[in-house]
This record gives C-alpha cells, sequence and structure tokens, in this order.
C-alpha cells in the first residue's frame, strides 16, 4: 500500500494538533508567561484547519472514487447486455 501526501498531511497536521493542546495546557498549567499558551493554541488552530481541508479532499476523492466506479459498472453491464442482444437474438414469436 502506498502512502499519499494526503496522509502524510493528516498525520503530521495531527500530531501539530496535539503537541499545541498539550503545550497549552502546559503553558496555562505552569508557565507565568501566558505568551506560550497563546502561541499553542494559535497554532493548534492552523493544525485543525489543516486536519480539516485533508479530511475534506480526501472524501471528495473518495465520493468522486465511488461515482467512477458506479458509471463504469454501469457502462459495462450495459455493453454486456447489447452484446448478449447481439450474440443470442431473441426467437421469432410467429403463432
Amino acid at each position: 500500500m502506498m502512502i499519499t501526501r494526503e496522509q502524510i498531511a493528516t498525520a503530521s497536521a495531527g500530531a501539530v494538533l496535539l503537541s499545541s493542546a498539550a503545550l497549552a495546557v502546559r503553558g496555562a498549567v505552569s508557565d507565568p508567561r501566558p505568551g506560550r499558551a497563546c502561541m499553542a493554541i494559535r497554532v493548534g488552530f492552523g493544525a485543525l484547519a489543516l486536519v480539516t481541508i485533508a479530511r475534506n479532499i480526501r472524501a471528495r476523492k473518495q465520493a468522486n472514487d465511488t461515482a467512477n466506479s458506479a458509471l463504469r459498472e454501469g457502462y459495462t453491464l450495459g455493453l454486456t447486455h447489447a452484446t448478449h442482444g447481439f450474440v443470442f437474438p431473441p426467437p421469432d414469436s410467429q403463432s
């Protein structure tokens, strides 16, 4: 299985999101300077946006793949039906 850019982007943005959440908690609890906690929260929101974008791209790609596969299956079924009608024509109904 091949790892795609979207998977790498999602994994790295998720790691940044978790680490920024940990830094925000640490900064809010123990650090007397609130600037670090604010910076960690800002980085976390940026990573959250990247995760959302990557997941939307992946969902759109899966929807397109599903639609293309359904179209391909319908086309194949139609060709099979038409070919079957040409190879084995229905008998003439003469009564």
